[in-house]
């Protein structure tokens, strides 16, 4: 009985760790193309942040594109959620005012994936 006691006792403390990641902004098209806006812990690391990522919601045959920022970067949240398409709310983030996203995830049509640390490249056309 103390063995189940201290089982149950560790599970609830796991499950009371507060998430890494969270949703700041969203949008989602007609056809299912989503973007996600995120904001991360400062000491996440990459593969961390690109397991949480991956497992965003995402529809076969369409594009999900995730932004994500570290907890001292003033995301911009709204200017994708209010966006009229796919398209402006992607631009939307590039044309946003403030600082760059730290990790950029991109799930293309086709199902290829690229994870952009903007970083360690931050010359990369995936980043601010």
């Amino acid at each position: 009985m103390k063995r189940f006691a201290l089982t149950f006792t560790l599970l609830i403390v796991a499950a009371c760790k507060p998430d890494p990641i969270q949703q700041i902004g969203y949008f989602k098209d007609e056809a299912s193309n989503r973007v996600f806006v995120l904001q991360a812990d400062d000491d996440i690391e990459a593969t961390t942040a690109r397991d949480i990522i991956a497992g965003k919601m995402h529809t076969e045959g369409q594009m999900t594109v995730v932004y994500l920022f570290t907890s001292d970067s003033a995301a911009p949240s709204d200017v994708v959620t209010l966006a009229p398409n796919f398209v402006a709310a992607n631009q939307a983030m590039f044309d946003s005012p403030g600082p760059a996203w730290r990790w950029r995830w991109v799930k293309a049509p086709s199902g290829k994936t690229t994870f952009t640390d903007c970083e360690t490249a931050p010359d990369d056309s995936s980043c601010k």
